[in-house]
């Protein structure tokens, strides 16, 4: 993989660079996790029961001994982009499925393919999606003819279908994970 060393976008965990695969020439994004965040997140899910025995000096019936363990789990998985790449096929089979795509006229919801033979925990590769954007980039969205609101619409009735339909709900849907592109004429406005 021939890796471009300025990030094209970063976040708290990680960064993401585009790259080229040197065995075919297909240009990806490296998506790779910043050093000690995973050290940096156990501690903050370490520190997560003494806040709950803080919270219940002042309430002990406060329920959020649930809540806690979610979080827990939740922050442990963003930890490992494996399982984000497994969650971004399902909800990619979920499209696929439910024929959601097909039924929108004016933005597909775009799912980058994740190229397992070169993630493990900390990296993750995934397709360059030609003719998609991300939904952070407004302008971008825009530019291809499809007004924000409506590639926000899209996104967001395929969010509810996958959660009340079909019983799965991504917990770290962001702007790199659903992408949008064109399909048909979209309406101005």
């Amino acid at each position: 993989v021939q890796i471009e060393s300025k990030a094209l976008a970063a976040a708290s965990i990680a960064q993401v660079h585009r790259a080229t695969l040197k065995r075919c020439g297909t240009e990806v994004l490296v998506k790779v996790q910043h050093p000690g965040v995973k050290d940096s997140m156990a501690a903050d899910v370490a520190i997560l029961p003494l806040i709950i025995s803080l919270v219940d000096m002042i309430e002990p019936n406060h329920g959020l001994r649930p809540m806690m363990s979610m979080i827990e789990s939740m922050l442990r998985q963003e930890m490992d982009f494996r399982i984000e790449g497994a969650n971004r096929e399902r909800l990619a089979a979920v499209v696929e499925r439910s024929e959601r795509t097909g039924r929108s006229k004016f933005a597909n919801v775009r799912f980058p393919e994740v190229y397992w033979e070169y993630c493990c925990e900390t990296v993750m590769v995934q397709e360059f999606a030609l003719g998609a954007v991300s939904l952070g980039d407004r302008d971008a969205v825009q530019g291809l003819g499809i007004p924000y609101a409506i590639a926000l619409r899209e996104v967001s009735t395929f969010f509810a279908e996958g959660a009340f339909v079909h019983g799965y709900m991504h917990n770290d849907l962001h702007t790199g994970n659903a992408m949008v592109a064109p399909c048909g004429k979209a309406p101005s406005g």
